[in-house]
């Protein structure tokens, strides 16, 4: 039996975040999940049933200028501020069930953020995933755009702009996709300062090289035409460490949302409890 539960926090600035829980009893892990750009928490709510029902708990919150958040709709003031945000999700996480392990799990927008913050900060947690991180693009946005946005975000930073995203493109399941255009809670927007800050986190992943001191499952849809797969192989050859890496042949962006997301939860699952008996051994 599983019961839900919403919480908020403030950032820095004072703009209320709000976050969910799905608890349930006697669970092994616990799965913090960061969402993808212009969509919210809430549309994992079959993910995270599935997980409860292994046992998982999930909690998760909608970022700023997100669903039920606060916030100029696809706007942040810094990138510092996405980075604040996943950290208090983990403080939460750690609040809410102080023994057992953390998975940060980041799709998308959300997967540049939490592979950002991991590799800056190195949480005590026991793995992270990412699955459709935006790291490369398909289609990269020309320089002259970029040049625009640089500086433009010095003079009208939360300046708006469509983010062009083609919603046919997240998942082949045409249920889920007219889910998506019906939802009152996604939006299409990146403000310049937003969007040139992501350019360059997903730059730095780009091109980072060096260790990573957690597990890490790295995971792509093959046919992503919003993210680039390249991108998340291309980071899984560059880290030293515990990395297994997964291309879903067939899929699109959205892998948690196509036909076949049993395939990708119970692989996700099964990871994760490889890397709890690890988790153990080392608190042991």
């Amino acid at each position: 039996m599983t019961k839900q539960n919403e919480f908020t926090w403030k950032t820095k600035n004072g703009q209320k975040i709000y976050g969910h829980q799905w608890n349930v009893e006697e669970a092994k892990g616990v799965v913090c999940l960061v969402h993808g750009l212009g969509e919210h928490m809430r549309r994992y709510d079959s993910m995270a049933a599935y997980y409860n029902e292994r046992g998982y708990v999930m909690v998760a919150f909608d970022n700023l200028g997100h669903g039920k958040s606060e916030g100029k709709r696809g706007h942040t003031p810094s990138f510092r501020i996405y980075m604040d945000n996943v950290k208090a999700l983990l403080e939460k996480a750690d609040k809410l069930y102080p023994l057992l392990p953390k998975f940060l799990y980041g799709h998308s927008m959300g997967g540049n953020l939490v592979l950002n913050y991991v590799l800056r900060n190195n949480p005590s947690i026991a793995g992270v995933i990412s699955t459709g991180a935006w790291i490369l693009l398909p289609k990269p946005p020309s320089a002259l755009l970029v040049g625009f946005g640089k500086i433009m975000r010095h003079i009208l930073p939360s300046l708006l702009q469509p983010n062009n995203l083609d919603v046919e493109s997240i998942s082949t399941d045409e249920a889920e996709v007219a889910k998506y255009i019906n939802d009152p809670l996604v939006h299409n927007k990146i403000s310049v300062n937003a969007g040139v800050e992501m350019l360059e986190a997903a730059k730095w992943l780009e091109e980072y090289h060096g260790p990573i001191n957690m597990p890490v499952l790295l995971m792509h849809a093959g046919d992503d035409h919003l993210t680039s797969p390249k991108g998340t192989a291309l980071l899984a050859k560059n880290l030293n460490g515990d990395v297994t890496h997964r291309e879903w042949k067939g899929m699109y962006h959205e892998i948690h949302n196509e036909v076949n997301r049993k395939n990708v939860y119970d692989f996700i699952i099964k990871w994760m409890e490889i890397k709890i008996v690890k988790w153990g051994e080392i608190g042991d």
